[in-house]
């Protein structure tokens, strides 16, 4: 994001070169959204930012001068009907900035004596933020870090790390420092490597000197040593244990759920397991699958998971054309797709289960039985995987009918 390109480019700055790194890097592999620049990026953007693992913001900051909280500056222009909408959306976790305060020497921007711009606080993210898949938000403006504030915001909301700068700072040291850590970065750095690394090469910005008396401005990382070892890159599958609402995986909008039981089932590890359905209760016709895509570290050799696969089919449909499936399989990046797991009606093994629908058994609907396969431990060879980018794709469907009921249990998918 930057809300400010126009008077980047006026000045000849290059400040999107983290964003041409993150494209153009082939290991890891980013997928990068189209940039958004100037006016065109609003308020409501910022409830939205769930669905990126890197955030780059390079805008201008600014600051309460009450509490000293940092706050991300917008070209958006305040109008009277925006006002009123967005404190009926967001109350007062969205102020208003004057342009005219913020130094914009040159500007291509024009801006009346009596124009306003929305600016976010720290307030806004802490209200309406949320979920972040361990994101870095990357900021270069002045004052990220005048305190810890818009820093622990987004860490509280789900993000990795938090960079910003202490105090101000000049447009193209930031570009430059950007530039530099993004390069490392995606050469396998830690963020505080990279950080260092840049403040080495580029040193820090003078703000303000009076004789030996000195004032600099540098960024910094918020706000615990975890996060100063994010790294690029997905060293193995992430959530495996489901504990995190699918944050890590994609679905294709069949019956997946995440559960603490069914019936007298609970997950072998943790608070949640995945459930991946053919149809329970309302839902029906499911075709319903999980999957998720990253790279098998170059020293693993086993995917590991546990599965229980329940349905009410067996035993009087066995052989029948009324067959659900349960499948797990690996595509790899020349998309060849090896099975890993294979169960259905009519060729798995199965274990009745007490009770029927009139004294709570698994399902409603069907009939009053149900059989499982019991819960199983795979250990799988990946060995030639590794080094690659795999997508793990875990799937349940009908097959004949939706009246009869078939869901698979998943938990503790891990690779090693």
């Amino acid at each position: 994001m930057s809300p400010f390109q126009k008077d980047m480019e006026h000045h000849k700055i290059s400040v999107l070169n983290p964003y041409h790194i993150l494209q153009d890097s082939q290991d890891p592999v980013f997928v990068v959204d189209p940039l958004m620049l100037n006016d065109i990026i609003t308020v409501g953007d910022f409830k939205k930012l769930s669905n990126y693992g890197v955030i780059y913001l390079f805008t201008h900051g600014g600051r309460n001068p009450s509490t000293k909280e940092p706050s991300i500056v917008l070209s958006e222009r305040v109008t009277l009907l925006k006002r009123l909408k967005y404190l009926a959306l967001y109350r007062d976790s969205v102020v208003t900035t004057t342009p005219v305060l913020m130094e914009f020497s040159g500007s291509t921007i024009t801006f009346k004596p009596h124009d306003r711009i929305f600016a976010i606080t720290p307030e806004f993210i802490r209200e309406h933020v949320s979920n972040l898949p361990n994101t870095l938000v990357f900021t270069s403006m002045c004052y990220g870090m005048n305190s810890d504030a818009l820093g622990q915001a987004f860490i509280n909301a789900g993000a990795g790390a938090f960079v910003g700068y202490n105090s101000e700072t000049g447009t193209k040291y930031a570009a430059s420092i950007a530039n530099s850590v993004f390069v490392d970065l995606v050469s396998g750095s830690t963020l505080e490597e990279a950080v260092d690394a840049a403040i080495d090469k580029i040193g820090k910005y003078q703000i303000f000197a009076v004789g030996d008396y000195k004032i600099y401005s540098y960024p910094k990382i918020c706000c615990s040593e975890k996060s100063k070892q994010l790294k690029f890159g997905t060293p193995s599958i992430m959530d495996g244990g489901f504990e995190n609402a699918f944050d890590y995986w994609e679905t294709n909008y069949g019956d997946v759920r995440l559960v603490q039981a069914l019936a007298n089932f609970t997950p072998p590890e943790g608070s949640f397991m995945a459930l991946i359905s053919s149809g329970l209760g309302t839902q029906v016709d499911s075709d319903a699958a999980i999957f998720q895509r990253f790279k098998v570290p170059i020293t693993a050799t086993r995917l590991k998971f546990m599965y229980n696969v329940i349905s009410e089919e067996p035993s009087e449909f066995v052989g029948s054309t009324f067959d659900d499936r349960f499948e797990v399989t690996i595509t790899d990046s020349n998309n060849t797709v090896t099975q890993v797991v294979y169960e259905s009606i009519n060729t798995s093994s199965w274990i009745s289960l007490p009770g029927g629908q009139s004294d709570g058994g698994i399902f409603n609907g069907g009939d009053g039985t149900a059989f499982h396969t019991e819960w199983k431990n795979v250990s799988f060879d990946i060995s030639l995987f590794a080094g690659q980018y795999i997508t793990l794709k875990l799937r349940t469907w009908d097959v004949g009918d939706s009246a009869f009921d078939t869901a698979a249990l998943i938990d503790r998918v891990l690779v090693e």
